[in-house]
């Protein structure tokens, strides 16, 4: 089945294809200062497969972070070659710094090497990351009001 966008039947004709994405990590606490935290990414169209590791540290008290992800692609069999075909398609370095008294505001870089597959765009590219994590107001049930005009003793 497929899509088009109203335009001529075959200029713009997309297919709609299933896809699987399998995602995990933990979080690896060594010592009060340093956390590491391995992840992964499985995304799969059933014909081809991409696997991302990678691991994030987060220094002296998640103030500082540093990390990076490889990604590499299994093709699927073609109808000449019954092997399938490991690359690996580009590797990630990044870091950055938590700001403020919370850790709410986050500036990171990153760092994309394109080393195979598809030639969607330069070997490299450059991010630039800035998020601000919003305060959450707590919760918890407030204390009971205590008050003499509500007191009865006997």
């Amino acid at each position: 089945s497929g899509f088009n966008f109203g335009l001529d039947k075959d200029s713009l004709n997309s297919r709609l294809v299933q896809h699987m994405y399998i995602t995990g990590g933990y979080h690896i606490f060594l010592g009060t200062k340093l956390r590491v935290s391995p992840s992964t990414i499985i995304q799969t169209d059933f014909t081809e497969t991409s696997y991302t590791y990678g691991a994030v540290a987060d220094l002296n008290r998640y103030k500082y972070w540093v990390g990076f992800n490889i990604r590499q692609s299994v093709t699927g069999r073609s109808e000449n070659n019954t092997s399938r075909q490991i690359t690996t398609d580009d590797l990630v370095f990044m870091g950055g710094v938590s700001l403020l008294e919370d850790k709410a505001l986050r500036i990171g870089y990153s760092f994309d090497l394109v080393t195979s597959g598809p030639r969607a765009k330069d070997n490299t590219s450059h991010e630039i990351m800035i998020s601000y994590i919003l305060p959450i107001k707590s919760n918890k049930t407030p204390p009971p009001l205590r008050s003499p005009r509500y007191r009865h003793e006997n």
